[in-house]
């Protein structure tokens, strides 16, 4: 995920967020596996804050999840007319074929790091 993350810091590479989208970041950077302190996860909250840009209207997207909890992801690249969704959710990269046909890209961040240095 480093280039991922130089890319954005750069200005190369723009990621979206949305309100439902920067609750799911603070709730998965608030999970005890992870063991960050509050600090750390509000640093990491800031740095979402400063690479990413708002969207402001999202919709519901043709393109429907599996796993309710990750069709968020899908209705803010698709209203956004993203052309990546970044994902290591197999419920999410399942879709892959069929975003295609409306122009998104859903990729593994292996694969976008691919993109980006290639």
């Amino acid at each position: 995920a480093r280039p991922l993350r130089t890319a954005l810091e750069s200005g190369r590479l723009v990621a979206l967020r949305d309100g439902a989208t920067v609750d799911e970041l603070a709730d998965v950077v608030a999970r005890i596996k992870f063991d960050l302190s509050t600090h750390r996860q509000m640093e990491i909250l800031r740095l979402w804050d400063r690479l990413s840009q708002p969207v402001g209207r999202v919709f519901p997207s043709r393109l429907h999840c599996t796993d309710p909890l990750d069709q968020k992801f899908l209705d803010l690249a698709v209203s956004a007319r993203a052309d990546w969704l970044v994902s290591k959710d197999k419920a999410v990269l399942k879709l892959a074929r069929k975003a295609r046909a409306d122009g998104l890209a859903i990729l593994r961040p292996d694969q976008a790091s691919a993109q980006i240095e290639g």
